[in-house]
Order: C-alpha cells, then sequence, then structure tokens
C-alpha cells in the first residue's frame, strides 16, 4: 500500500508524487465551529505586533531590510528502512527571501476576483523560496539511474498576522525526478518524473480559490470555494515555513491549519510544539552565525544560564495515512517585547516517503536580516 502524507512546500520536489496523487477539492470545509489559528509576528522585535512594520516593505526609503537566508540540503539515509530500493541525494540549496509589498492585483489577482480588491494596494508579505539539488540517484541492486536538475520554486502574497496569514497568491513550480512507491520490482518503476507549476490566486475576502494546474502538456483549473466555512484557518502550502513560525513556539502548543496543497487541494495538517533540538555538531556552527548578524539571544533557565536556543515544531497530516511528520527548528524567543533572535528558521528535517531517508536543510548563510542593530 502507498504511503501518502501532505508535503511542506521545501520538499515538495521531492514528494510531489504523493501531492499529484488524488482530486483536489473543499476536504476541511462544512465546519460550523471554526478554529481560528492564534498567530504571532514572531519575524518582529515585538511579537504581538499584528501588522506589518514599515522597515519590512520595499520601497520604504527609511532602512528597508528583507531577510534572505541560505541552506544547505544534505541528505542522510542512514536510518532508512527501504528493502526494496535505496535513493541518494548530492547537496543543495534551499533560499528564502521574506519582505513586504504593496500587492499589486493586474498582475497577481485573477480577473474573477479582482473587483473585490481594493482600489489602493494592500501592502501584504511576500515569501520566496528556492530549492536546488544538482542529482538525485535510484539504487536497486547493482542498477542505479541518476537525474539532475531537481528544482522547487515558489512565490507567495499573503496577509498579516491579524489577517491569520490568509493567502492572496501563490506560484509553486516543479521539477523533479521523485520516488514513485514503497515497493517496486524494477529499478525504472522506483521513480516518477515530474514537472508541474501551480498557480493560485484567492479572492480578498478570502472564501475563493483558483488553481491553474499545468502538468507537463496537461492544463486544467480546480476551484475552491466555501473556504470561509472551512474548519480551520486557511494558509498555502507555499509558504507553510512562515506558518510554522508564527506559532506560539514555546514547545507545548497545538495549532491545526487547512493547508491549500498543490496537487490535492485543502486538507488538515496540524503544527505542535516538539522536543527536538539541533544536533551538538550542528549547534556550533548555527550559534556562530546567528551571533555573527547580532540574532543571538537565549532564553535563559531558572539559575540564570543559556538555555536552549532552539525551539521546534512538528508539521502532521491529519488523514487516515498520515505518512511523514517533518520538523521545523526556529530561533527561540527569549523576550516576546525584545525578540533580537527574531524565530529565524535554522533547520527543517523532511523525511522521504516510503522509508527512504531524510533531507535536512540547515542554515549555512544570512545575507540580510530583520533585526536593526
Amino acid at each position: 500500500m502507498k504511503k501518502r502524507s501532505g508535503i511542506a512546500v521545501a520538499a515538495l520536489g521531492l514528494g510531489c508524487a504523493v501531492l499529484l496523487s488524488g482530486c483536489g477539492g473543499c476536504a476541511s470545509c462544512n465546519g460550523s465551529n471554526k478554529n481560528i489559528a492564534d498567530f504571532s509576528s514572531n519575524w518582529y522585535a515585538n511579537t504581538a505586533y499584528k501588522k506589518i512594520q514599515p522597515t519590512f516593505t520595499l520601497g520604504n526609503e527609511a532602512g528597508f531590510s528583507s531577510e534572505k537566508l541560505t541552506y544547505t540540503v544534505s541528505f542522510d539515509g542512514s536510518r532508512a528502512t527501504n528493502k526494496s530500493y535505496q535513493v541518494n541525494y548530492a547537496p543543495g540549496v534551499y533560499s528564502t527571501e521574506f519582505y513586504a509589498a504593496a500587492f499589486d492585483k493586474e498582475a497577481y489577482a485573477h480577473a474573477d476576483f479582482k473587483s473585490g480588491y481594493p482600489e489602493a494596494a494592500p501592502v501584504v508579505y511576500c515569501y520566496k523560496t528556492l530549492l536546488d539539488i544538482k542529482e538525485v540517484t535510484f539504487i536497486m541492486g547493482e542498477e542505479t539511474r541518476s537525474f539532475t536538475g531537481d528544482k522547487v520554486e515558489t512565490l507567495s502574497f499573503f496577509l498579516s498576522v491579524q489577517d491569520r496569514l490568509q493567502p492572496l497568491y501563490t506560484y509553486t513550480k516543479i521539477k523533479s525526478t521523485t520516488p514513485a512507491e514503497l515497493q517496486v520490482n524494477s529499478i525504472d518503476s522506483a521513480y516518477r518524473q515530474i514537472d508541474c507549476e501551480y498557480t493560485s490566486y484567492y479572492s480578498y475576502d478570502g472564501n475563493n480559490a483558483i488553481t491553474l494546474i499545468k502538468n507537463g502538456s496537461e492544463e486544467k483549473t480546480r476551484t475552491l470555494s466555501g473556504l470561509e466555512n472551512a474548519e480551520n484557518s486557511v494558509v498555502d502550502a507555499a509558504y507553510l515555513d512562515i506558518a510554522a513560525r508564527a506559532t506560539k513556539l514555546n514547545g507545548n502548543f497545538s495549532q491545526t491549519l487547512s493547508v491549500n496543497t498543490p496537487a490535492r487541494g485543502l486538507q488538515s495538517f496540524t503544527l505542535s510544539g516538539s522536543s527536538s533540538t539541533l544536533t551538538d555538531e550542528e549547534k556550533p556552527a548555527v550559534k556562530s552565525l546567528l551571533e555573527k548578524n547580532g540574532l543571538y539571544n537565549p532564553p535563559l533557565d531558572a539559575e540564570g544560564k543559556e538555555a536552549d536556543f532552539v525551539t521546534a515544531v512538528s508539521v502532521n497530516f491529519n488523514g487516515e495515512q498520515s505518512g511523514v511528520s517533518q520538523t521545523y527548528y526556529f530561533a527561540a524567543i527569549a523576550n516576546p517585547r525584545n525578540n533580537s533572535g527574531r524565530a529565524t528558521m535554522l533547520k527543517q528535517t523532511a523525511p522521504l516517503s516510503f522509508g527512504l531517508g531524510t533531507l535536512n536543510y540547515t542554515l549555512n548563510d544570512i545575507e540580510s536580516t530583520l533585526w536593526n542593530k
């Protein structure tokens, strides 16, 4: 039996086959008691500030700064359990950029939704990511197949925490050779080549969405309506990094969201506090990088000594076959009113489907930050 799971955006290129199977739909709609997300602006000095800061907004000449981060992507197959075949991923790069900008409805709003947008362009968040893995190899006995050029590119626009990070527009482009099955009879059936694009447009009131799907030469449209009746606050998978970052980050919370995934439509995910942390081998380099950029500010324990500077969030799909669970690691918030660490994403672990190992995204470069020294 295939193991199905919802895959967050950073792993989409590797788990896209899972998302492509099945039909889309408003699977989480028809709820009568809506679960409203309790988000915080954990990327600001004052996490309780729910709107968008001018210094974070493109075009503001008074100290504008976006956040640009780069992660090393490495494969860990030490705990792979699949007896049928193996995979190996060459080192890759995951880069992110986060800022705010005026939303151009002429460029990013669907024609059916434009009239519902404000005349004056609203200032909204923009989040861009790029996953680039040079080579993936599939191994079955003495046979191997190698493929180059795995990439996942995303662009997202969404509202502030005051409006629960409501999506306005997302674009996801995936080019990947991804694991296809749990057990296979030949190496050629172990992988599936994906070349697809998803463009999702949302009405400004958040009630409707139209997704244009281009899968090779096939093109189709999926519509979602009645999102106001979704059981949970709605976000898009393309910026799940930011939704996870906006949670309570205190190690003891649970937040369920309705996530619009590229190929399978609206699905329910629960984000929870996790006791996971970075390894002893990873911590020194990450700590040094944070210190260099003025982002290191660990919590203190009862004795006034430095506590762990890492807090973690696990993401779980709420379905009959919950599949793998990925984990985000952020800089812990020592003081929510003077949050110099800005809950910077430090790492992400993305287990592959079918027991094939894990991809780790570990922070290795900070080009610019949201921290104003």
